[in-house]
């Protein structure tokens, strides 16, 4: 590999970085600050960063203005964990262009190792909508933004902003998807159906939209005809989801068929550990009377995901079972 010349190609290509952003060229004191940023740039190579930090501060010094300077300030002050330095250059560099995504990336970087919780979630919400902004075409930057309020808990707020999304962009078949999963969280099932229906006319072959709607129906306890066609069409795409088999488990039960829904309720627990799956086969067990492995169910749902819910019913199975053991003690103790 001919190196020089990709030393050669890098100096000019900072040159030209230093000409475009100030009136230097016109200026014979253009080489002073080069000179000190690439010292500078020499310093960090060999992880010497104090002395990075001295040649970058006295290319500062002839213009405050360049942004390569100080975007480097930022990141070396980052490094050596000076975060009032590093936070001075990066609101300077914001002020400069509120645009630059990196920028707001590293200010939220800054916040976190601070631990400056409040701080972090307001210029990540920044950041995430000034990409949206920037990339309006771009699905996945509002996916991220709905992901920032559905982890504050503001589902209102995320489903806000796939449906503005959505509203602009009505041949993106995909966000219908999404959209309908935000409404399910929120439990607002008519508009989950809503939205789930209109990707699944788009998409009928699509083994989540199946799914998705398959299990809404079984939660409803209602259209399971509907649901057991359209999960099994999705197991016949992925028959060991472990998903999916919690769905046809969870139908069968809606059914009252609960010895079929324990067979592929257990089929699904072996594959996924999840919460849900659990309280289902405690559902199960507990419809068939079987205490011992409803308790022990609900326990290793509890272990996953706390619930009200489940502890409830945890509470309600130990209760009976307490029962039990006095009614055979006194059995015992009769005979």
């Amino acid at each position: 590999m001919y190196t020089k010349g990709i030393v050669v190609s890098i100096i000019v290509g900072i040159f030209c970085i230093f000409c475009l952003e100030k009136s230097w060229a016109e200026s014979s004191n253009i080489m002073l600050p080069l000179h000190h940023f690439m010292k500078g740039l020499l310093y960090m190579k060999d992880h010497k960063f104090e002395s990075a930090l001295k040649e970058f501060e006295r290319a500062k010094g002839y213009d405050a203005d360049v942004k390569i300077i100080r975007m480097y300030l930022a990141r070396l002050y980052l490094i050596e964990k000076k975060y009032g330095k590093a936070e001075e250059e990066l609101q300077a560099l914001k002020a400069m262009d509120p645009d630059d995504l990196e920028v707001r990336t590293l200010l939220v970087l800054l916040y976190r190792e601070e631990g400056r919780t409040q701080d972090v979630k307001n210029e990540l919400e920044l950041l995430l909508k000034k990409a949206c902004s920037i990339y309006p075409d771009n699905l996945g930057m509002f996916l991220f933004l709905a992901d920032f309020y559905m982890k504050e808990d503001d589902l209102d707020a995320a489903a806000k902003v796939l449906i503005s999304y959505y509203e602009k962009h009505p041949d993106d078949k995909d966000v219908l998807f999404y959209i309908g999963g935000l409404y399910y969280e929120k439990k607002d099932y008519d508009n989950a159906e809503k939205y789930w229906v209109e990707f699944f006319k788009k998409n009928k072959e699509d083994a989540d939209a199946l799914n998705s709607l398959a299990y809404l129906y079984a939660l409803q306890g209602r259209n399971l005809k509907k649901a057991l066609i359209y999960v099994k069409k999705a197991l016949e795409k992925d028959p060991e989801n472990g998903a999916y088999l919690d769905t046809l488990g969870w139908i069968y039960f809606r059914q009252g068929k609960f010895r079929k829904a324990l067979t592929f309720l257990q089929d699904a627990a072996k594959r996924v550990q999840d919460a849900v799956i659990y309280d289902h086969l405690g559902e199960v067990y507990f419809k068939l009377k079987d205490f011992v492995n409803a308790k022990i169910s609900w326990e290793k749902s509890l272990e996953l995901k706390r619930s009200e819910e489940v502890e409830r019913k945890l509470e309600n199975v130990k209760q009976i079972l307490k029962k039990e053991i006095r009614k055979n003690e006194v059995s015992s103790e009769t005979h």
